[in-house]
């Protein structure tokens, strides 16, 4: 692979690969509203609340301003952190609902570019994208090791905490004077959906249902456009939930993850999909706030003599 190509992996294998830190830089939860993105019916370019974190993690620790208790080219001014966010989001507060569907992605690679000049693979973006210059000039983006920037719309949920999409990337030297990614990731995740669902191994919890939040995401996601995909998906999890009879959330979880990645098994995106499952039981375990059971699926497909995964037994 090129430098100039730079690989999608996980977002584990891209924090990963970035290793222990040496300095970061955060902003948590800078809020805002946008006239952008699907809400949760799906539909285009609502206004609706939108919340960013965004962390930068540098190639090495903070000598000169440590040192001189002075703000220097090692670090970046948090303040100038968060105010580059809200700068690439005024564009978005103008939109109008009859205009082209702005997708969640979209408004990540216009923050993206607000911060480091370019999209998260590293291509060049448009001129509109640059309307303020990026808060990282090249030679900042070269200290910089790890960037990372997490978007969530707490309000496109019916039935959970909302939708995130979160981005990150490594750095490396590049052709010429600018850094450019090294590895990156992408993922969609819908949020804590609070669904009554017959679950459990007791008599007592085969005869009512239970609330099990879930929490499914979408690793190595590579789709642009929003095309109702997350108001989809959460359908997708209340329906398979709610007619579940399964006793172990071990093997809802793989179903749930198999149902996922069979419904998109012919979207050319989702051939390279990692879906990981989390599922909570708040009424499980009296004296814990709730067990968890987390599945990750490792591939689109079953592998070659994986048994197909059934729908339980129900009792």
């Amino acid at each position: 692979m090129s430098p100039s190509t730079p690989e999608l992996a996980s977002s584990w294998a891209v924090r990963s690969s970035a290793g222990e830190p040496f300095a970061i830089v955060q902003v948590h939860n800078l809020t805002a509203t946008i006239l952008a993105a699907s809400d949760a019916w799906g539909r285009p370019n609502r206004l609706q609340p939108i919340s960013i974190s965004a962390e930068l993690s540098f190639a090495s620790p903070f000598d000169d301003v440590a040192t001189d208790d002075r703000l220097g080219n090692d670090t970046v001014h948090y303040g100038k952190f968060g105010q580059a966010i809200l700068d690439s989001l005024a564009s978005f507060s103008t939109n109008k609902v009859d205009s082209p569907p702005v997708s969640l992605r979209q408004v990540m690679d216009r923050i993206w570019a607000g911060i480091t000049g370019q999209h998260i693979n590293s291509s060049q973006p448009p001129p509109v994208f640059l309307l303020h210059q990026p808060l990282l000039t090249p030679a900042q983006l070269a200290r910089v090791r790890f960037l990372s920037v997490a978007v969530h719309l707490p309000k496109a949920s019916l039935l959970g905490e909302g939708v995130s999409l979160t981005a990150s990337s490594t750095f490396t030297s590049g052709h010429g004077s600018t850094p450019i990614a090294e590895k990156y990731g992408v993922s969609l995740a819908i949020n804590r959906l609070r669904i009554p669902t017959l679950i459990g191994i007791h008599p007592h919890e085969r005869a009512s249902k239970q609330l099990v939040n879930t929490t499914v995401t979408i690793d190595r996601f590579s789709q642009t456009e929003d095309e109702d995909i997350y108001a989809d998906i959460e359908s997708l999890v209340v329906n398979t939930l709610e007619s579940s009879g399964f006793e172990t959330l071990e093997a809802l979880g793989a179903h749930l993850a198999d149902c996922i990645l069979t419904k998109y098994r012919s979207d050319e995106h989702a051939c390279q999909w990692l879906v990981h499952v989390r599922m909570e039981k708040p009424t499980a375990t009296p004296l814990a706030e709730y067990p968890v059971v987390e599945i990750r699926s490792g591939s689109a497909f079953p592998a070659p003599g994986r048994p197909e995964v059934s729908g339980g037994s129900p009792r």
